[in-house]
């Protein structure tokens, strides 16, 4: 299992350092599993109520952490060191 990766302090309100421990969170308890896609940037910022340049940020600071990894131009998938799977 995926260590869980806390972003900022714990009380940081930049709204994506909240987004990229929500969707560290998600990942490592399984909501996104392995090999999963993860939603695209438009999902994650209506569910969760931000821009999407802010999703943005916070993805990329995700995959620099190596939690996902970027699958070409269709987005991030969830890190097992397989493959993403095909959309």
């Amino acid at each position: 299992m995926a260590r869980l990766v806390i972003f900022g302090e714990p009380h940081d309100p930049r709204k994506w350092v909240k987004v990229a421990n929500k969707i560290s969170a998600r990942i490592v308890y399984r909501r996104y599993p392995p090999g999963e896609w993860v939603p695209a940037f438009p999902v994650i910022s209506a569910e969760l109520g931000v821009s999407y340049s802010t999703a943005m940020k916070a993805m990329r600071v995700v995959h620099e952490q190596g939690l996902v990894s970027k699958a070409g131009t269709n987005g991030f998938c969830v890190g097992n060191g397989l493959p993403p799977p095909s959309r």
